[in-house]
């Protein structure tokens, strides 16, 4: 297949693809399971953040191997067979492209564990789903954003990732976001920081497909990118996008007075993608690969644990997953560990109050955990004031 077919073929494909994040019934399933907390609020970039942060850490699961369906362990010891085609009804009511076969190499084990890549968003978003790469995670991720209201795109990236944006009203802008990064508004991360040497982005909206390559690759000029967009001649590939998008156009029939406002914002975005070429990314694009397989975080160099100002490093997302442990009262790690002396007791209350001013009863595990890991360093003393609180508001008032 020449180069010119493949592309044809990956725009009709996203073309299909973005028409049935519209069906009601999906979006309304798609509502179901999203938290209470995250539906009918102000649809802007916090929300956004939020849902992102719920669908890495709660949602979705990232998988390089399945676990064994038998003994349940995974890594090296899933070993991977020729793939195949669906043929169970769940793989095929999930529109699985493919199954990927694994066997256990566990001694006394042996199974073999079929992994499904579905595309199909409901199947997704179900407890039958919620797991796999990227593919995955920016299906269901797009479907999420239409189910809140969002204006959503699909990114696709001919260097093997996917990706979704989302349009801003408030900056009237299509804003980035990677569901399986939780990273928002860092166009720079897979050229700065994975060091990819990107090629063909194109993105996809219920009413539009486009060329975004200059938005995320900002050495389009250059003679080595240049050599990479080598599937057809550049004039061809203008003309192919044009022909796509507007069949794509024809399938939704938007209206003239929204044809001219995605005019308009095409017209903004490839201003701002021509203004951007040859400028520096900065260090906060500067952060590593955090979901993947091994040989991905590698590349990627992990460059978040050297840029604190980079965003939120992978060790952030494990850690809120433990959220509801980390804020509940210091009282329950007295109870489970079964403390009873009343002496012992009074002193973790007293503790308590001295470190967060509050007792043990309303005081933070993830408060008292850091300050009592800071407390037993060597040289460390624990210093009250004189007077104790009545002397801090008498100087306060003084």
């Amino acid at each position: 297949m020449n180069g010119e077919l493949k592309i044809r073929r990956r725009l009709a494909d996203l073309s299909t693809q973005l028409l049935q994040y519209e069906d009601p019934q999906l979006i309304q399933y798609a509502r179901t399971v999203i938290p209470e907390r995250l539906l009918n609020r102000t649809v802007d970039e916090k929300l956004v953040l939020d849902l992102v942060i719920w669908f890495k850490c709660e949602l979705f699961t990232w998988v390089n191997k399945p676990k064994c369906v038998q003994c349940g362990k995974s890594g090296k010891e899933m070993v991977p067979q020729a793939s195949c085609p669906p043929v169970s009804p769940l793989e095929k009511a999930g529109r699985a492209s493919r199954v990927e076969v694994y066997r256990c190499s566990r001694p006394g084990c042996g199974a073999t564990t079929r992994f499904p890549r579905y595309n199909d968003p409901k199947i997704l978003l179900s407890p039958a789903g919620r797991r796999g790469r990227c593919g995955e995670y920016a299906n269901a991720f797009t479907c999420v954003l239409r189910a809140v209201g969002f204006e959503a795109r699909y990114v696709l990236d001919f260097t093997d990732h996917v990706w979704c944006e989302f349009f801003s009203e408030k900056e009237s802008r299509w804003i980035h976001v990677d569901p399986c990064e939780a990273k928002v508004d860092s166009c720079g991360i897979y050229e700065k920081g994975w060091n990819k040497k990107l090629s063909y982005i194109f993105a996809a909206s219920k009413d539009e497909i486009c060329d975004v390559s200059g938005k995320y690759c900002r050495l389009l000029s250059t003679s080595e990118v240049k050599q990479r967009r080598s599937m057809c001649p550049e004039l061809i590939l203008d003309q192919i996008i044009w022909e796509e998008d507007r069949s794509h156009k024809l399938k939704t029939n938007p209206p003239s007075q929204r044809l001219v406002e995605l005019q308009r914002r095409r017209d903004l975005e490839t201003q701002f993608m021509s203004y951007c070429q040859g400028k520096d990314w900065g260090d906060v694009n500067n952060v590593g690969r955090q979901s993947g397989s091994h040989k991905h975080e590698l590349e990627g160099g992990y460059r978040s644990y050297k840029n604190g100002s980079a965003g939120y490093p992978g060790g952030m997302f494990k850690t809120l997953k433990y959220a509801g442990e980390l804020t509940a009262p210091f009282k329950e790690v007295v109870e489970e560990l079964g403390i009873k002396d009343e002496f012992v007791k009074n002193w973790l209350d007293m503790l308590c109050f001295l470190l967060q001013g509050l007792p043990a009863d309303g005081a933070m595990n993830a408060v008292i955990g850091y300050m009592l890991q800071d407390w037993y360093k060597p040289g460390v003393v624990l210093d009250f004031p004189v007077g104790g609180s009545g002397g801090i508001v008498d100087a306060l008032v003084e």
